[in-house]
């Protein structure tokens, strides 16, 4: 690979690098804003959706839909670029 393929790629790495990171921050926020004890609480009602309670439909619902987010969010990211120099360089 040229040394001027190299300097092209690298750039573009770092920033699908910074936008995975960026995206999986904005999920772990949302999360947390989800699963707060006060929004939590808005569902809290003695109501049954299909015989569930909702406060457990919203909490496995709330889940899921992180899960599928995170999965759609990493497998969608574009991969990231290792040259053969830095494997087994033995830096950190």
């Amino acid at each position: 690979m040229a040394a001027h393929e190299t300097d092209q790629t690298e750039p573009m790495a770092q920033a699908a690098q910074g936008y995975l990171n960026d995206r999986l921050v904005a999920l772990a926020a949302l999360g947390a804003l989800l699963f707060h004890p006060l929004f939590v609480g808005l569902f809290d009602a003695p109501v049954l959706v299909m015989g569930i309670p909702l406060l457990f439909l919203y909490l496995f619902g709330v889940w899921v839909l992180l899960i599928i987010a995170l999965a759609v969010t990493t497998e969608t990211a574009p991969p990231a670029t290792i040259e053969r120099d830095d494997i087994g360089s033995g830096s950190f």
